[in-house]
């Protein structure tokens, strides 16, 4: 056996390794310094190619603590009804008392542990209270989301013990705002230095140097905390230990960098976050911070788009088209559903991820796809609400969606342009980070270790037998004999089985195809992420579904979502089978996946109206996709409460409103609008006079309804 091993490391893996070397002078160095993946990380089974179901399936949601409910149901509550008037775009435009109010309940803290004086909440207590401040005032959200990620996260996770205890519970109690300032453009990584910094020696003593632009520094507010990212360098190897090449932080308030004439800015080594050790491991540190990307934006996204599926949903139902509530229509209906879909599913995954964060998890990739996608989504869901309530009026009946329009473009680009995201991190860093051995192969070829570049290059080619035997009968099958999951969810598991089996054998292939050119090819990039990332969002619809008790009422829901995911990874798939070398290897490949053509259809028009009507009425379906949001009191009323009150009214008058349209289509009415039809009817004695007054206490109150809409 040591003899076949030795023959194999000399005339195989010792060529495999030299070509590998060789493709990886076409990737930057830096790339590779990444934090170590989370085996226990869903981010790993998604590539393992057959994810453990019953793991899943035994993991429990997060539980909201009794303080945390007891923190939103009163505190977040009560600051809702005072924000709620509010229609400001930044949080220094609330009134002084309002800003300092939230900032002494605490929610600049809620991520900083209670040692530092903070709430030391759960990251899906955080989840809450962020989805329901942005469902009632995003500028205060997003103040918020501000100050417990980013800096406040680089602090806890790398900080030094002086600099935690210096400046944790002053960030907590609100007195020091974040801003991490880095380039927008200037070096191949993900992340650029804003400057190039030195090590010099002054008075005796070590100081670093930097030069920064002036008018970065003048539009920050004093009491600002700062932290740099920079390219440090060490000319004269003044420091203790070696220099590691890549980009370096730097932490300290704002009024410490003042330039001193032309030496620039001189700060203390005391001044590195993290200390001396982590000098040149920037890039890692910043990827790793994700409770961001992970946490904070979905959170926002989710709060928006459960606010913009129940308004629009009312609303659709109380507008009248043609003598018929504007949500019958089937191009409507359409939009409805996709917005409910929508909504669901990333709702899903933001209780997954949540979750994962509470359980100790650091999912590097999922956190970006979480973002992007859910930010993209409601993107998605803001367009078609406002095909739905946009009218001849110059301006939109709702302020709050108008206010989320006009920021999307900043949601999209926060903590990462979406784009970029989708090209760039999801697939090309999450394959180098969650594949089983790719990231082993790499190392140990830099490292020119052959026997353990064996060993794992071994493992690898097993692995692609494996896979491409699973694949084969998989797609010959279509998995009818796994039996995963209940009865209403074990179609969708066989499917997401199928393709995540696909998905891993599609992954080596263009690993293998495309070697070191891989993060070159941003197209396919971003066609390999949508799989990996509607994937992951049907795993959290399914699970979701489950953990709610499978309600058969939300059973269309969780199929539409389900269905739509699956079938935009196929296509992305099918689109990545365009854009691989060697055509005819690549329609062999096609071939194994999809012997008998496309398997997943979008969703079909009968689940498209079946979902749709959910939106339309009221009902614990309708409540569950958007719990979590400031819906407004009777003494403190807001858009969703006028247009609730109003479709609760509708539906008590839904029998006489139905009489009445029969007598119009008998041709026993002959005028033409609404009100006319409910005076003629009355004139004629064609209805009882209780169901006439019904009928017009409800036409009144939907006039002013949707008249202090269109005014708004």
């Amino acid at each position: 056996m040591s003899r076949f091993i030795s023959l194999r490391q000399r005339y195989f893996s010792r060529p495999v390794m030299h070509f590998m070397r060789r493709q990886l002078r076409l990737t930057e160095p830096d790339l590779l310094n990444h934090p170590e993946p989370d085996p226990e990380s869903w981010d790993i089974a998604i590539f393992s190619g057959k994810p453990n179901w019953k793991r899943l399936q035994a993991l429990a949601f997060t539980q909201l603590m009794p303080h945390e409910r007891l923190f939103l149901e009163n505190t977040i509550q009560h600051l809702c009804q005072q924000l709620s008037p509010y229609t400001t775009t930044a949080f220094e435009q609330l009134p002084t008392t309002l800003q300092d109010r939230v900032r002494q309940e605490g929610c600049f803290g809620l991520l900083i542990p209670t040692q530092y004086q903070g709430m030391g909440f759960s990251a899906l207590a955080y989840s809450q209270v962020l989805l329901k401040l942005a469902s009632c005032h995003q500028a205060t959200a997003l103040a918020i989301w501000r100050a417990n990620s980013g800096l406040s996260e680089l602090i806890q996770r790398y900080g030094t013990t002086e600099q935690q205890a210096l400046y944790l519970p002053q960030i907590a109690a609100g007195h020091w705002e974040t801003q991490l300032l880095s380039a927008s453009q200037g070096s191949n990584s993900l992340y650029n230095p804003i400057t190039h910094a030195s090590v010099l020696r002054v008075n005796q003593q070590l100081r670093i140097q930097l030069h920064l632009p002036t008018p970065v520094l003048q539009a920050l507010k004093p009491q600002t905390l700062v932290g740099l990212v920079v390219h440090l360098q060490d000319p004269h190897q003044l420091l203790q230990q070696p220099m590691r090449s890549g980009l370096t932080l730097l932490l300290c308030p704002l009024s410490t960098l003042q330039p001193l004439s032309d030496e620039g800015v001189l700060l203390t080594l005391e001044q590195l976050l993290g200390g001396e050790i982590l000098i040149g491991q920037g890039e890692s540190m910043l990827l790793d911070t994700l409770t961001g990307r992970g946490l904070g934006l979905p959170a926002l996204a989710v709060g928006m788009a459960k606010y913009t599926a129940r308004y629009t949903g009312a609303y659709a139902k109380l507008r009248q088209q043609l003598g018929m509530p504007l949500g019958y229509y089937q191009g409507i209906e359409e939009l409805l559903a996709r917005i409910m879909g929508n909504t669901y599913l990333m709702d899903a995954a933001r209780i997954l991820t949540a979750t994962a964060f509470d359980q100790g998890q650091r999912p590097l990739l999922i956190s970006a796809l979480v973002k992007y996608q859910l930010t993209e989504r409601l993107r998605q869901v803001i367009l078609d609400s406002l095909d739905i309530v946009s009218n001849q009026a110059p301006a939109l009946p709702s302020a709050y969606l108008a206010q989320v329009y006009e920021k999307l473009p900043y949601y999209l680009n926060l903590e990462g342009n979406d784009l970029l995201l989708r090209s760039l991190l999801v697939f090309g860093q999450g394959t180098l980070q969650c594949h089983p051995q790719l990231l082993a192969e790499i190392r140990s070829a830099l490292n020119k270790d052959l026997p353990q570049f064996d060993q794992v290059l071994t493992q690898h080619l097993g692995q692609i037998a494996r896979h491409l035997r699973q694949s084969i009968s998989s797609g010959l099958t279509n998995n009818i004999f796994h039996g995963q999951g209940s009865p209403s969810t074990r179609r969708y598991y066989r499917q997401l089985n199928r393709l995540s089996r696909h998905f891993v054998l599609l992954v080596d292939y263009v690993v293998m195809s495309l070697g070191g050119n891989l993060l070159q090819h941003e197209s396919l990039s971003g066609r390999m992420a949508d799989i990996i990332a509607n994937l992951y969002l049907c795993l959290a619809t399914l699970k979701h579904y489950a953990e709610q008790g499978e309600p058969e009422t939300d059973k269309p829901l969780m199929e539409y979502a389900c269905t739509l995911a699956m079938h935009r990874a196929q296509q992305a798939m099918l689109a990545v089978f365009h854009t691989l070398p060697r055509p005819w290897l690549t329609k062999t490949l096609r071939t194994v996946m999809f012997p008998y053509g496309k398997p997943f259809s979008p969703p079909n028009p009968h689940l498209i109206h079946a979902v749709a009507q959910l939106a339309l009425e009221p009902s614990t379906t309708r409540e569950r996709v958007t719990a979590g949001i400031y819906l407004g009191t009777d003494n403190h009323p807001n858009e969703l409460t006028r247009l609730d009150h109003a479709l609760e009214q509708a539906m008590i008058t839904a029998p006489d409103f139905h009489q009445l349209r029969r007598l119009v289509k008998q041709g026993k009415l002959k005028t033409h609008t609404l009100h006319e039809w409910i005076e003629e009817a009355s004139t004629l004695h064609l209805l009882p006079q209780i169901s006439i007054e019904r009928l017009r206490q409800t036409q009144r109150q939907l006039e002013q309804t949707l008249n202090a809409q269109d005014s708004d």
